[in-house]
């Protein structure tokens, strides 16, 4: 409708209401279509209404509508609503699985480091309704909604409020006006294959606007009799306008609705259609912009909204406050807990491993954070509570969970300058040997073979505490350097047993000590003349503390991740044997360590953001072997921009593991700037000193050495395969060396 109408209109039908014979105030309605991403602009439509004074007596919504419909409904002001929608995080939201930094030190070294992770059920897949698990979702509705969990009547909200949600068994329309509110939203958005399905008695729910994008009718029948409407669909798009699959999605879910809105709009007084072209439902990278457009369209309709509520006013005066209308609720005591779908876990411990306590009152954020730490162990497909009131301020929870199934298949790759590329399989079962239990076998199959066979148990309160049994087979090259030239390439196989014990002070920290006898295998990758084959042995005793706080494994932008240890390597016997063409006959040797080394080592790597798209990196780290003898793979091994295996110490400038060294200290500093989407280019500079420390104390100043390099990278965040291409350079080699990862470290 055109707006040069609308007060035609608005005066016409304010006038036969006024002369009608009971002269009441007419109802005035709100729908609010659904549209992803591109819902965002119904925020300023929100706050035109506020600042008109204009008071709705009835809203109804689908998917996204339905959720900033329901923050009207309870109270939220427009411009409260808009607070919210600008300080979440929406890629955390969609995410569809734990951030990173919810994630335990437990599960950290094998979380986000895989291509494709499938569901098992033995050898078999299991798939679900959706990609999308949104647990994120649950426990942002519930925070949000926090204050109505003891309203199962949406009529009594601030203002009476429905959402529609699609049968999947049927395909018909199911009115929400009752029940859990969370729920109701969560089903109204369920886009197919998007989001998974929403348990409903015997039926599951998806996303509404399948079947009602626009449900105009729907205020009607509650009783308005003046519709305001918001639509966000202009009609189906052009195949080249579907860039994503949630676009297609949206599409097919439009279909039905490209019939109904036709009749739909025509119940409305007043359609507003933001002029969202070149958006779509999955514009969350856009939420800015697409907020923008809803406050072109505030300063456009504020008239016409302040003409109706001025003239409303002259009917029935209503003393009514918008912003104020919002009631709190900071705390609530659980008398009670109920748990739904719990299979092979303990409800005690469930319960404890969450902080979940009878009598204690909680907060939203103790509520979600307790969920977290659920949600992050990796046990849950989904684990949500719902509230039901008892007496004022205490209420028993229902905890939903759908445990994850016994097992998971994972699929990554790796290519990387130092190594052979390789395809990087993993079987993870949880729970199966024993409770409380993770077991996982892990290859990598390349030239360079790699095997990881590992069975984690846990134990004591809140499985704090963990015993880990573990049999590694690695094999790997090192390269030996004269100044800047390959001098040899050796390939190593190096086997270990042992033992870990870790006690897990949060999330974020754990002490651990290790037990591991070593054997390591070492002969020429190249053929020539002369031949020196030999292999190391030892047992190993180590304790570590480790601090974890990155919010992604992948070009972090916020935390710290620290790690430093102490260790005893005894019982080393080294032995060797060169062989030559008749110039050098062949030589065995062997050689026992009377002494054991110790080793002390430590890195910190800090993340910070300072602006929108730009953070600041720092890194400081070294290391000392103190033994009368160490042989070279004893050795730390300084060079290149990843720290591909234990005792290799990146430091930008060098090429992988081109420096050995019994002592070592650097330090680095470096920024990271987003360019768009996830690209980014990197800049780092770093220096430090190596051999400054003898086995006897203080080298003199001929044998300590400083070294300095820089590094220019671009790198890209693709979840799926991550890739960084970056530049290096060293003053004190006057050379460039480039690197390349793909994909993922083993």
């Amino acid at each position: 409708m055109k707006a040069s109408y609308i007060s035609f209109f608005v005066a016409i039908f304010l006038l036969f209401a006024a002369l009608s014979a009971q002269a009441q105030r007419p109802k005035i309605g709100l729908t609010l279509s659904g549209g992803g991403a591109k819902g965002l602009a119904h925020v300023g439509i929100l706050q035109a209404i506020d600042s008109a004074g204009l008071e709705i007596d009835y809203i109804t919504g689908t998917s996204m509508g339905s959720i900033i419909g329901a923050m009207y409904a309870t109270g939220y002001s427009g411009n409260q609503i808009d607070s919210i929608a600008k300080n979440l995080n929406w890629d955390d939201l969609l995410l569809g699985k734990p951030k990173y930094s919810d994630v335990g030190m437990d599960e950290k070294d094998e979380f986000g480091k895989y291509s494709f992770e499938i569901p098992m059920e033995g050898l078999k897949p299991k798939m679900g309704t959706g990609l999308i698990e949104s647990e994120e979702v649950w426990l942002q509705f519930s925070d949000i909604f926090f204050h109505v969990y003891d309203q199962k009547d949406f009529s009594k909200f601030d203002i009476p409020f429905k959402c529609i949600a699609t049968n999947l068994s049927n395909g018909e329309a199911v009115v929400l006006s009752s029940g859990q509110l969370v729920k109701a939203l969560r089903s109204s958005m369920a886009l197919p294959s998007a989001f998974t399905a929403v348990e409903y008695g015997d039926t599951y729910l998806i996303d509404g606007g399948i079947v009602r994008n626009f449900p105009v009718s729907d205020v009607i029948e509650m009783g308005a009799d003046y519709v305001i409407g918001v639509n966000l669909f202009t009609g189906l798009d052009h195949a080249s306008e579907l860039n994503s699959a949630l676009d297609v999605m949206y599409q097919i879910t439009n279909y039905r609705d490209a019939n109904d809105l036709v009749r739909q709009k025509a119940h409305c007084n007043i359609v507003i259609e933001p002029p969202l072209d070149g958006y779509s439902a999955g514009s969350f990278s856009d939420a800015d912009k697409i907020l923008s457009i809803g406050y072109e369209m505030r300063d456009k309709y504020y008239p016409y909204f302040k003409k109706l509520a001025d003239s409303l006013n002259d009917i029935s005066t209503n003393n009514y406050d918008p912003c104020h209308r919002l009631k709190t609720k900071k705390t609530v005591i659980i008398d009670e807990f109920e748990i739904i779908g719990l299979e092979r876990l303990n409800k005690d411990a469930l319960l404890q491993k969450a902080n979940l306590l009878k009598g204690k009152s909680l907060s939203p954020e103790d509520l979600n954070d307790a969920f977290r730490k659920l949600y992050s162990t990796l046990y849950f497909k989904y684990v949500y509570y719902e509230l039901e009131p008892s007496e004022a301020g205490h209420a028993k929870m229902i905890v939903h969970l759908k445990e994850q199934t016994p097992a998971q298949f994972k699929v990554g790759f790796s290519f990387l300058t130092f190594t052979t590329p390789a395809l990087i399989l993993n079987y993870t079962t949880r729970n199966v040997l024993c409770s409380k239990s993770r077991s996982m076998i892990k290859l990598a199959l390349s030239q360079d073979f790699k095997a990881l066979l590992e069975h984690t148990q846990f134990f004591g309160s809140g499985s704090r505490n963990s015993l880990t049994v573990s049999l590694k087979y690695i094999e790997q090259r090192v390269n030996l350097y004269n100044e800047n030239e390959l001098a040899y390439q050796y390939k190593t196989s190096n086997t270990g047993m042992g033992l870990r014990y870790n006690y897990y002070f949060s999330r974020a920290s754990t002490l651990a000590v290790h037990f591991m006898y070593r054997r390591s295998g070492f002969s020429p990758n190249i053929a020539s003349t002369l031949r020196f084959d030999g292999f190391n042995r030892d047992l190993m005793s180590k304790i570590t503390y480790e601090v974890n706080t990155l919010n992604r494994p992948f070009l972090p932008t916020q935390g710290i991740d620290a790690k430093m240890g102490v260790g005893l390597e005894y019982a080393r016997k080294f032995d060797s044997q060169y062989s030559g063409n008749g110039i050098i006959t062949d030589t065995s040797l062997t050689i026992v360590a009377k002494d054991p080394l110790f080793r002390f080592d430590f890195y910190v790597n800090w993340y910070k953001a300072i602006a929108a798209k730009t953070n600041l990196l720092a890194n400081i780290q070294g290391g000392k072997l103190f033994a009368d003898e160490n042989f070279y793979l004893d050795n730390f091994l300084i060079g290149g921009t990843q720290k591909l295996y234990q005792n290799l110490y990146p430091f930008v400038g060098y090429q992988d593991g081109q420096i050995p060294s019994t002592s070592f200290a650097s330090a680095l500093i470096g920024i990271q700037y987003k360019i768009v989407g996830e690209l980014y280019v990197l800049g780092k500079a770093n220096a430090g000193v190596y051999d400054f420390i003898s086995s006897k104390g203080w080298a003199d100043d001929i044998r300590s050495r400083f070294i300095s390099g820089f590094n220019a990278t671009v790198a890209y965040n693709l979840s799926m395969l991550p890739f960084e291409l970056s530049l290096n350079y060293s003053p004190e080699t006057n050379a460039f060396y480039s690197n390349v990862r793909i994909g993922f470290i083993f």
